[in-house]
């Protein structure tokens, strides 16, 4: 029992994400989103914006180093435009945030998203994603390709959906305690084998 609430303890000290950074993502997050539904290019075409990735999953982690730093996805789900190619979804959104006062100088783009960067904080993704409507209540959902110009079907509620299932079926919300540890394993690993004195053997893994 005694090691069960020194490895509660652990987590909650160490590795899990401290609640005034947990305020002030979802306080960012909620400002970006508000932005978006003011945006003129994107305003007609926004349904809504939903976290998603380890920001969802709640497996975000207290970041390691001297960086400080730890990053969110949101993805900002839309109708399509008949006038874009893919690779306008990306642009116009960048585009618009640089326009902004507030996030002018955060902004930068990547293949899928567009991310704001707080200085010595934490980076938001903002991931825009086609939501088409079929037959019925069918709908199929699609993140554009910068680089290539092209859609890539998707289902992130679906994938949260389902880590929310098995982690039900762990009881206790075992999954994500272990995806934090195996997390914050794979960054203190990362870290060591970038000092200079270190000696490391194997590969680095990736485990997002």
């Amino acid at each position: 029992m005694k090691l069960v609430e020194h490895f509660d303890t652990f987590l909650s000290d160490v590795v899990n994400l401290n609640q005034s950074r947990i305020d002030t993502l979802k306080a960012r997050v909620d400002a970006i989103a508000a932005a978006l539904r003011e945006y003129e290019v994107y305003s007609d075409i926004l349904i809504e914006t939903c976290p998603q990735g380890s920001w969802a999953h709640r497996t975000i982690i207290k970041p390691s180093g001297t960086s400080g730093s730890f990053d969110a996805d949101v993805v900002a789900f839309v109708k399509p435009h008949d006038e874009w190619n893919p690779t306008d979804y990306i642009d116009n959104l960048h585009q618009q945030f640089r326009d902004h006062g507030t996030y002018s100088d955060k902004v930068s783009r990547k293949t899928r998203c567009v991310t704001i960067q707080y200085a010595e904080e934490f980076s938001i993704d903002v991931v825009p994603c086609i939501r088409r409507s079929a037959f019925l209540l069918d709908t199929t959902e699609w993140v554009l390709n910068r680089n290539d110009n092209t859609e890539e079907q998707t289902n992130p509620d679906g994938y949260t959906e389902w880590f929310n299932q098995q982690n039900g079926y762990a009881g206790n919300n075992q999954l994500i305690k272990v995806v934090r540890l195996m997390k914050y394993l794979r960054d203190v690993k990362t870290r060591r084998a970038q000092e200079p004195s270190a000696t490391f053997l194997g590969d680095n893994v990736a485990w997002e």
